[in-house]
């Protein structure tokens, strides 16, 4: 399953490749983890969050240890670049790939799946940045924001046909 997670995830970072560079495409990542994060979250109190949020620190140390281990040296964290002009396109088809990947739960369990989906996600954004993101501030990007995502409506003057 594992193997079917992220053939889904790089095939999604190819088709956002095509139209977007890698900031664009690490926001997306980042938006696509915040998804998950939403969807992890449904539990009152918001256990379901810190639960995600603590998985999301304990990939990104645990890629940092690794590639300690590579070098002999902790790796600097990179930044975080700001979302650009094709971001959108790109948080469409990761955002998509995630759901995707977490709708294989007909052949295992859900929760496996998200952990498997974050974990391809991190690993991807790692490579788009070329290096290891600084975990606060990814945890701080991972973090719901008002007027993302939701409609603004603005009422209609009442029109008269007479």
């Amino acid at each position: 399953m594992r193997q079917m997670v992220q053939s889904i995830l790089d095939t999604a970072v190819l088709t956002a490749s095509r139209r977007a560079d890698n900031a664009d495409i690490a926001s997306a990542i980042i938006a696509a983890l915040r998804r998950l994060r939403a969807l992890a979250d449904v539990e009152p109190g918001g256990a379901g969050a810190a639960t995600f949020d603590d998985a999301v620190r304990a990939l990104v140390l645990r890629r940092g240890l690794r590639e300690a281990g590579r070098t002999g040296q902790a790796p600097a964290h990179v930044p975080i670049p700001a979302p650009g002009p094709q971001t959108a396109f790109a948080s469409i088809v990761l955002e998509d790939a995630a759901l995707t990947c977490l709708a294989l739960r007909a052949f295992a369990p859900a929760c496996a799946l998200l952990v498997q989906t974050t974990a391809g996600l991190i690993d991807a954004l790692v490579e788009v940045l070329g290096g290891i993101p600084d975990p606060a501030a990814l945890l701080d990007r991972l973090q719901p924001r008002r007027g993302i995502g939701t409609a603004a409506w603005t009422p209609l003057p009442n029109l008269s046909l007479q």
